[in-house]
């Protein structure tokens, strides 16, 4: 988290080697958002801006509505009225996110007005950020395919209306509603205390993270192939890269822990020979998902002695 001319900075080096970056700052109608120096020269399709209104100007007029946005020139616009035409200014919190793409693994998507980016991580996750600006009460904020069904996406939703509605003469007593349900519909609605209820427009920022299908389970085992005289010791070890769980079972021929005939091998993939010449198959599964397993071949050779090492490469 970094701090320059009032804006908080946290920049995040997403797994796979994609920079974003959020701000947030409290700004003044009028002003203009500020990027830091090594994003500024970053497109304006690869940031999101949204405002929330942090305060007003009380001048003695009667508030018909107040709303907050950041233009297309990155100004902060700050709007309360009422219903004669009267406007006012105040001050607004700005939501900044951005990205750099350096590693050129980030998508965009525009759905239903709503511009998305996603990026895929190597462990198989995805990112996705979104916004959508100037949403009518009751229009619905898509989401894309990726984010599942919305169970982990978290949104944010602000007032950006401060124009009076022609006709209208309602006296709001505050926000009736600024939110996001479960459908993703948004609800923006101002109220008086006469049970008079009107919408609004409303600004949605959200981001989630989901997992993919899921990164299979692979097993390895080294050395993949090897020769040990009979009676002969050789060890064997086993990756495995997709699960957490390194734990495996070991076999020979088939074999739980092998036997006299075909070799034994014990927890740690320590093989003992057996004391005829012939072709195994060493296997180590997985604890977790059994049926993901890796083999080697083990050639057992005649004319040893028992209790020979051969370590394998």
């Amino acid at each position: 988290m970094t701090q320059s001319n009032g804006y908080a900075w946290l920049e995040l080096t997403l797994d796979g080697g994609e920079v974003i970056i959020f701000g947030g700052v409290v700004l003044a109608d009028g002003a203009t958002v500020t990027m830091p120096a090594d994003w500024a020269s970053i497109p304006a399709s690869q940031i999101f801006m949204v405002a929330y209104v942090h305060d007003q100007t009380n001048d003695g007029n009667v508030m018909y509505n107040v709303g907050a946005y950041v233009d297309a020139s990155n100004v902060v616009h700050v709007e309360a009225s009422d219903c004669e035409g009267h406007t006012w200014n105040g001050h607004a919190t700005v939501l900044i996110f951005g990205w750099k793409n350096n590693m050129g693994t980030v998508t965009t998507q525009t759905l239903g007005g709503a511009n998305w980016m996603q990026c895929t991580l190597p462990s198989g996750m995805t990112f996705g950020a979104g916004c959508q600006k100037s949403m009518a009460n009751g229009a619905t904020f898509q989401i894309p395919a990726a984010a599942g069904d919305g169970s982990t996406l978290q949104a944010i939703v602000g007032s950006s209306l401060g124009t009076p509605v022609a006709g209208a003469n309602h006296e709001a007593q505050g926000v009736g509603s600024c939110y996001l349900d479960a459908s993703n519909v948004v609800h923006i609605t101002f109220d008086d205390n006469g049970g008079d209820t009107w919408g609004g427009q409303a600004d949605v920022f959200a981001i989630f993270a989901t997992p993919s299908a899921g990164l299979p389970t692979v097993v390895q085992v080294l050395p993949q192939s090897a020769s040990v005289a009979a009676g002969g010791l050789i060890s064997f070890a086993a990756t495995i890269s997709g699960n957490a769980n390194q734990s495996v079972t070991w076999s020979v021929d088939g074999v739980a822990g092998g036997n006299t005939s075909v070799g034994t091998i014990d927890a740690n993939g320590n093989y003992q020979a057996p004391g005829a010449a012939g072709a195994h198959t060493v296997t180590a599964s997985s604890v977790a998902v059994p049926a993901s397993a890796g083999s080697a071949t083990v050639m057992v050779t005649g004319g040893g002695a028992a209790g020979w090492t051969i370590n394998g490469s």
